[in-house]
């Protein structure tokens, strides 16, 4: 699922690359708030499980899965808001206030 998300940021995020390592594609983001916030620690944690062949627990794989999905929706409502996931953030807003 990391691998998706870090995919989709390379292909819809400026500057991004497909082979930025976890620390560039973090400088290049510099995601600082919100569920974007979470991408450092997400990354990380599967640079561990992928490189350092840390284990992984299955409601941890569920949690980050989620996460991976609020991350992908929530750059794309901020980058395109005529998307689903923008109007769908848009809507939110506009019942919040």
């Amino acid at each position: 699922m990391v691998d998706v998300v870090r995919e989709y940021l390379a292909a819809r995020v400026p500057g991004v690359r497909r082979s930025n390592t976890t620390t560039e594609l973090v400088r290049t983001m510099d995601p600082r708030e919100g569920v974007e916030a979470g991408i450092p620690d997400m990354l990380e944690r599967a640079d561990m499980v992928k490189f350092a062949r840390a284990g992984v627990g299955v409601e941890e794989a569920k949690r980050v899965g989620a996460t991976a999905r609020e991350i992908v929706d929530h750059v794309e409502a901020r980058l395109n808001p005529e998307s689903e996931p923008g109007k769908r953030s848009s809507a939110a807003k506009a019942r919040a206030a």
